[in-house]
């Protein structure tokens, strides 16, 4: 029987994986469609080409029975940095996955889960920040070269001139000094 042998960040992402699953996979996050369990992706393969494909998925999936997996972040242990979804940006996710009917946990134990996972981040020295709710902007209009310049750019441009202007006078008068 042969061994597996891990790259070097591939045995750091499975062993950050192993000591995920001892300290948090016990807990319960109770939600809308039953309990959830955290759990820290491992890497697939034998290597993660150098800590390229560094990065691990924070997942909720379900304790007992069948059901979606759901990500509430990510961890890069090349980099050190996590990022966590708030728990209205992970509603949001939910929302907009599920169309409204996701498994939702209420407020408080998604803000003590979140808690714990910090804690044990913050004790390997790994920077985390959080991910709030995502505002969709409008998308770019690339500008029409024919378009008339809107009255605020007249204003930018008269006030440009007007500093110019006013140093071109001062440098005149200096050197007629």
């Amino acid at each position: 029987m042969s061994t597996v042998k891990h790259t070097m960040f591939a045995a750091q992402a499975l062993s950050q994986a192993e000591m995920f699953e001892a300290l948090l996979g016990p807990i319960r996050l109770p939600t809308s469609q039953g309990d959830y369990r955290p759990q820290l992706s491992t890497p697939e393969g034998e290597s993660t080409g150098g800590g390229k494909q560094s990065v691990q998925h924070i997942k909720l999936v379900p304790a007992q029975a069948a059901g979606p997996t759901l990500v509430m972040g990510s961890v890069d242990a090349k980099a050190k940095t996590a990022e966590l979804r708030s728990f209205e940006g992970f509603c949001q996710m939910v929302d907009a996955r599920f169309k409204g009917t996701g498994p939702i946990p209420a407020a408080e134990p998604y803000a003590a889960l979140l808690k714990k996972i910090i804690g044990f981040y913050n004790s390997q020295a790994v920077a985390v920040t959080m991910k709030g709710i995502e505002v969709l902007a409008a998308p770019e209009v690339a500008e029409d070269p024919g378009a008339p310049i809107p009255p605020n750019k007249h204003k930018l441009g008269l006030a440009i001139g007007i500093v110019i202007g006013v140093g071109v006078a001062v440098l005149g008068a200096l050197v007629l000094v």
